[in-house]
């Protein structure tokens, strides 16, 4: 049996190729693009691209399309993690402030896409940060795995004691952690049920509540 010594093992550089997975694609996957498990063919794990909107395609562990993968092809292009160079990470491209080590979030929309802009009114899923902020020579890291769980939103409530977010059947019943951004009134009651995570106030305000969704 031939033996691989230390020194022949590569080191990873902008990507972990020797972690990559096998998984069949439900969908045409875009290179880059954030995809979920959603079911199982055969031996192999089917995937979908990932969704801000929809817990049941990011709920889950999420990976990293290394490449392009037609429908319904099976090859193993899930990595846990790889970085992104040569994108324009500028603050005139962003529309506000961008500096290395900001959160990184995935869109919504179904295609699995990445945004440096929190979602509004929706729950945002941090998939990576900024590795270089640059009009040429942006970079970002994705490496969805490290924040896995980690779902979160602000809302804003409208001269009501309630706010309500759509969040998908799959957090029925989960906890969640919720606090007020500013006024006087405090969260007294937070609840998933039927899809929509509501939150009550102790009195009608019109401010904005951030939340975690603890999964």
């Amino acid at each position: 049996m031939a033996r691989i010594k230390q020194r022949q093992v590569l080191p990873s550089v902008d990507k972990q190729r020797s972690a990559a997975v096998k998984v069949k694609a439900s969908e045409a996957l875009t290179a880059n693009a954030l995809i979920m498990a959603t079911g199982v063919s055969g031996a192999h794990m089917t995937v979908n691209l990932a969704d801000a909107d929809d817990f049941a395609q990011n709920g889950g562990t999420l990976w990293v399309a290394d490449f392009a993968v037609a429908s319904g092809k099976t090859v193993a292009c899930a990595v846990p993690w790889k970085l992104i160079t040569g994108l324009d990470t500028s603050d005139a491209t962003v529309g506000h402030v961008v500096t290395v080590g900001d959160p990184v979030f995935l869109s919504d929309g179904g295609t699995g896409t990445y945004t440096l802009t929190a979602l509004t009114a929706k729950p945002q899923t941090k998939v990576g940060h900024v590795v270089a902020a640059h009009a040429t020579l942006g970079a970002v890291l994705l490496n969805p795995g490290a924040y896995a769980g980690q779902i979160a939103g602000t809302v804003a409530f409208s001269s009501a004691t309630t706010a309500t977010v759509s969040v998908g059947v799959a957090y029925n019943g989960c906890a969640v952690v919720a606090t007020m951004n500013g006024g006087s009134q405090y969260i007294e009651k937070a609840v998933i049920a039927g899809g929509t995570l509501t939150l009550t106030a102790d009195g009608s305000n019109s401010d904005t509540a951030s939340y975690m969704i603890l999964g």
